[in-house]
């Protein structure tokens, strides 16, 4: 059996309900061999028992996983007690507090890291166009330039402590009113505008060497007037790792929100993704539907219908990216 038919499990980052997950939970992740586990605030009471806990699936899992966390500022922060905490994007953007972002930002992940997370998935470099936009809080704010400086900023921060840091929402989300954790959202914006908008603080994100960026369920019509990100090869392909030269992993938000599950057969939905390009695809919240989609790859895998290369590539990358979290661990 090659490392291919083997290995593919690894695509898959899973979260699980509760302080402590289930024997089934941990079962599947062993016979599938997930790639990694992802933590909410419904997940950790302390930071002493979240260390223990990602101690526990080390022990019991025999593999070296991703440890992700939304870590951002502001509301969203899913360690909060007795961890230093500190104010969203847009409160730096607004004072263009450069040295504040420094702070916050290093602080952050060389306590994330002392907890055994390895990836922070920040910053987020979505442009908002208005106070009223979704992302108004979690944005560094409206001018591409600045953003990417502060973005850029992030990043050196992150890697400043050996853990990986993730860019978010491509193609960008900031101008949007509604909420993808619900709906399927679509950006009216033209090209040209995203060129000179949004394309920018991922470039910087790019240009900083970031491990992954997080695409969302969007519909961009100018630049895919069929699929939305989640399903674009367009997008991730030609634009993404084409246009912006981005040669890292790629990874979906939660295949479980609104704006995928509400609309599209998750299974199919998860196939989809994979083929449009992204490494590691998110499922964050349900046993019963991580279970059918890993038996749908299955089927898929057996019929031929994803290739060893297009798997390889991906298992190359996150391949890549754990090695040098073990040589960091290390050192």
């Amino acid at each position: 059996m090659s490392r291919t038919e083997r290995g593919w499990g690894e695509i898959f980052v899973m979260g699980y309900q509760g302080l402590s997950p289930s024997p089934d939970f941990i079962e599947l992740m062993k016979s599938h061999q997930i790639g990694g586990i992802i933590f909410f605030e419904r997940n950790i009471e302390t930071p002493g028992q979240l260390r223990t806990q990602i101690e526990e699936f080390q022990k019991k899992i025999g593999r070296f996983l991703f440890f992700m966390v939304d870590q951002e500022g502001g509301r969203i922060n899913r360690v909060k007690r007795d961890f230093p905490l500190f104010p969203s994007n847009k409160v730096f953007g607004d004072r263009k507090d450069y040295a504040g972002v420094r702070d916050a930002y290093r602080t952050t992940a060389v306590e994330l890291r002392k907890l055994g997370i390895n990836v922070n998935l920040a910053p987020v470099a979505d442009l908002i166009r208005a106070a009223s936009d979704y992302m108004s809080e979690r944005s560094f704010g409206s001018d591409p330039e600045i953003t990417a400086g502060f973005v850029r900023l992030a990043i050196e921060q992150i890697h400043s402590a050996g853990i990986l840091a993730c860019a978010k929402h491509f193609p960008g989300i900031g101008g949007l009113k509604q909420d993808p954790h619900q709906v399927l959202p679509e950006s009216n914006q033209t090209d040209e505008e995203f060129r000179l908008t949004d394309f920018i603080p991922f470039q910087a994100a790019v240009s900083s060497q970031v491990e992954m960026v997080m695409t969302t369920h969007v519909r961009c019509p100018a630049l895919d007037e069929k699929e939305p990100a989640t399903f674009s090869y367009r997008m991730v392909h030609e634009i993404l790792q084409g246009q912006l030269g981005f040669q890292g992993l790629v990874v979906t938000d939660d295949m479980e929100m609104g704006g995928v599950v509400n609309y599209y057969d998750i299974e199919e939905s998860c196939f989809k993704a994979f083929l449009a390009g992204h490494d590691l695809i998110l499922l964050c919240h349900s046993l019963e539907r991580q279970k059918k989609v890993l038996k749908y790859f299955e089927e898929r895998i057996a019929a031929g219908e994803i290739s060893q290369e297009r798997i390889e590539q991906s298992l190359s990358k996150i391949g890549r990216y754990k090695q040098g979290l073990l040589q960091n661990v290390s050192a």
